[in-house]
Parts: C-alpha cells; structure tokens; sequence
C-alpha cells in the first residue's frame, strides 16, 4: 500500500485503520512508487471515524520526438499523438513509438518513460521509385544527384523516392539538366533532346558580322588601303637605299688596303645590310596589309554575301618567306601568295 504522512509523521500504509487519532485538522500526504503523490486537507472529529477514499494518478515521463524529414505521424503504444516534432507523455515505463510518413518506410522503437525527458531523433528511409532517362541523340553521359551513373538510355533504375537533380552530356551538344521528384513505388521518364552547340569557324563568324556591318575594319578600309600602301612604298624606296648603300660599302670594303677602312668599311656594310633586311621586311608586312584592306574595299563595293563566305570557306592564303643570307648580297626573300 501507499505510504501515509500525517502532518509529515509516517503514520503507516494505507487500507487500515488509526485509531487514537487526537480531534484537530491535519495535512494528509500518500505516496505510492510510480503513482502521482496525493495532498489534501483533513479533519478529524471527537468521537467519529474518519474515512478517506484516495484514487491514485500514475506518473507520465515526456519524450521529444523529432524525426527527418518532419511531419512524421507519431504513434504511441498504437495511439496517435501528433506529428514531428512534438512531445509526447506516456505513463513510467517502457512503451512502444512508431513514426510513420508518406513514401518513407516506417520506424518503431521501444523507449522508457521515466521523470527525465528524453529526446529521440527518427532518420526515415524513403522508399524506391523507378526512373528511366533517354535522350535524343543517345549516348549521353547521365549524371544523377551529381555523380556519373552511365549513359542513355538510362532505363528502370531503381532509386530512392525524393527530389533528385541529372544532368546530360555529350560532346558537340549543349549539357541538359533538370530536377525531378521520385514517388515511392512509381515510374518516372525523362527523353530531352539535347541542342546541338553551333561552331562556326573565325573566318566565318568574321564574314558574318562584315555581312551585317559589324566588321570593325569595314569603316576604314578606304582609307587603310592607300596608306598601307603608301607605307610599303616608301618602305621600299629605303629598302633599295640602303641596299644600295650596303652594296658602295662593300665594294669600299674589297677595294681598300688600309687596316682601319677595311674594318670600318666592313662593319659599315654590315649595318647597310641590317638595315635593308628589317625594312624590306616592313615593305612587305605593309604590302600585305594593303592588298587585305584593297580585298575588303573591294568587297563592300560588291556587297556580295555569296561571294564572300565562299572566299572564307573555301580560300585560304599561304605565305612564304624564305631568307636567304649572303656575305655581300644582301638578305632576300620569297613571297608566294595564292587563293583556292
């Protein structure tokens, strides 16, 4: 039976009776293990039998449910007492808790209610859904919450029920990506087809933007023209003056006899030479400028798209330049320029 305190003084257990009881008020107090302790106010009267009827409350321990994901329905002891989080009571001892969520399989544990709360944490598994992903073209590298899985098509793969991210990849095509929801015990597809990646060639994409007045060069080709070429003419007219200046250098250099002029004379062709090499080379770069700007003039004249994609799809310009070093000739080269 229970413990009876009466105004603190243990008085005995309960289900008896205290005779010698002396007349007054007193504070009566029952404990019982695993029950609620019960408090209350009595009075005793001269010559009269007391009688007290006690209905003990068992305790209730708490617990905090939390689960991943949450809003998991929670069960306890097969009886439904809110969703995760939440905290739940339960009489002392040992009960049984199951979580229970859509597409997810379900969790039971057994856990011990007591004067503690105690805090228990539901990782839920969801349950597999099945996808298949095809592509147009196939062939495609798939790629599935971000890790390589094979290539398209993809077909029948189990996998576990949720939002899942995939990508596409193949060369020459532009990469695919989406998300999708997998549901438990359900089929999903996937059949993109992929964008071929445009690859135009410099040349080409240059024709285009002349073609549509982009062409940054286009302004001032009338003008670049003639000054490149006016520019590979004077650079010409040096080219020949220090050549020739090079060739009276040497010829001094053969005729005399002295030590000193022959060595100044020497070094005097040499620097003739050196000369006439850089600006013949100069002649030549502005020469080739000139007939590319005198090309693009020409061709804003015609203001022909055919003609000018087929010069950058099928015309290709070779150059050759092949110095040619000798001790008293100076240097000379050979330029080749052809269109097919």
């Amino acid at each position: 039976g229970a413990t009876i305190l009466l105004d603190g003084e243990p008085l005995g257990r309960s289900n008896a009776t205290f005779a010698k009881v002396s007349e007054g008020t007193y504070k009566l107090i029952l404990q019982l293990d695993g029950y609620q302790t019960v408090e209350k106010q009595i009075v005793i009267r001269a010559a009269q039998t007391q009688e007290e009827d006690i209905t003990f409350k068992k305790l209730q321990g708490i617990a905090r449910i939390e689960s991943e994901p949450s809003g998991a329905l929670v069960f306890v002891d097969n009886v439904p007492l809110g969703r995760t989080p939440t905290d739940v009571k339960r009489e002392f001892g040992i009960g049984n808790i199951r979580v229970e969520l859509e597409d997810y399989f379900s969790e039971t544990r057994e856990m011990s209610f007591s004067h503690h709360t105690s805090e228990h944490n539901f990782s839920l598994r969801p349950k597999q859904g099945k996808i298949s992903i095809l592509s147009t073209p196939t062939g495609a590298t798939v790629y599935f919450d971000g890790k390589e899985v094979g290539k398209t098509p993809w077909l029948g793969q189990m996998v576990e029920g949720g939002q899942h991210s995939v990508r596409l990849s193949l060369d020459q095509f532009e990469d695919w990506s989406d998300r999708v929801e997998v549901r438990a015990s359900k089929s999903v597809s996937l059949a993109p087809t992929l964008k071929a990646v445009q690859l135009r060639s410099t040349s080409l994409q240059l024709a285009e933007s002349n073609l549509r007045g982009e062409n940054p060069f286009k302004k001032i080709a009338p003008v670049g023209k003639w000054t490149a070429a006016g520019v590979s003419v004077v650079s010409w007219i040096l080219y020949f003056s220090a050549s020739s200046a090079a060739d009276d250098a040497y010829e001094r250099y053969r005729k005399s006899t002295d030590p000193t002029k022959v060595k100044a004379a020497r070094q005097e062709a040499s620097d003739y030479d050196e000369s006439a090499a850089s600006r013949k080379t100069f002649a030549i770069l502005s020469g080739l400028v000139s007939v590319g700007f005198f090309a693009l003039d020409w061709n804003n004249d015609q203001n022909s798209s055919a003609s000018l994609q087929s010069t950058f799809q099928k015309g290709f310009l070779s150059i050759g330049i092949m110095p040619q070093f000798g001790m008293v000739d100076p240097p000379r080269y050979a330029l080749s320029l052809r269109f097919n």
